[in-house]
């Protein structure tokens, strides 16, 4: 049986749209963003696109869990799922035909470039790569642009510099500094978050002349 028919009698399992329990509860789709939660706080955003047709960009994709995940929730049959990574995953996670999975180191300019023109403009564009400062201000400088307007840029772990200053120094800053440049100017609106599991930053990129409204 075929991926394409496969994907059309894929009913998701209870509570995979729920922080329900650690991902190898899940096995359909192994991905740590159940155990952490995101997958539940993303969804509550996200929803309003589950029937339209988008083009959704992952970057650090691990085993490539959760674009299986995005390609069942995510109803449109011309849906796009791209996903990249350094590597591979170690073990085929059977992606769905609307799922394409490109090598890509973050740090290079031209290749996510290449990527933006060939599968963008994107209604989503999810950072899940290193969580470090430079791979992280790289990609948003290179793919912010290739946001469609009211499109989603989201950023995971920014938070990781609280338990590894060493190796994340310099996220923190690095998130502020995004809300600061961006805020009323391309981002009318924004949500930073830092919990027991997971944190991350959600931008929403401005419409045309749209008017950013600040409430006091």
């Amino acid at each position: 049986m075929s991926n394409k028919k496969q994907q059309k009698n894929i009913k998701l399992p209870p509570g995979t749209e729920l922080p329900a329990g650690r991902f190898y509860f899940n096995p359909q789709y192994p991905t740590d963003k159940f155990e952490s939660g995101l997958n539940h706080e993303y969804i509550q955003v996200l929803q309003a696109l589950k029937y339209k047709q988008i083009n959704l960009l992952e970057i650090g994709v691990a085993e490539g869990g959760s674009l299986n995940y995005f390609a069942d929730y995510f109803q449109h049959p011309k849906t796009k799922i791209i996903g990249i990574d350094l590597f591979k995953p170690i073990r085929d996670p059977g992606f769905r035909d609307n799922v394409e999975f490109i090598v890509c180191d973050q740090n290079d300019k031209e290749k996510l470039q290449e990527i933006a023109v060939e599968h963008g403009k994107f209604d989503i564009i999810l950072d899940d790569g290193a969580h470090t400062k430079k791979e992280t201000a790289t990609c948003f400088k290179a793919l912010f642009k290739h946001l469609k307007p009211g499109g989603y840029y989201l950023i995971e772990d920014w938070a990781a510099e609280l338990f590894d200053g060493e190796k994340y120094k310099g996220m923190i800053d690095l998130m502020l500094d995004l809300v600061r440049q961006n805020i009323g100017v391309r981002v009318p609106e924004f949500t930073l978050k830092v919990g027991d599991k997971c944190s991350y930053l959600i931008m929403r990129k401005k419409f045309p002349n749209a008017k950013t409204k600040f409430i006091k």
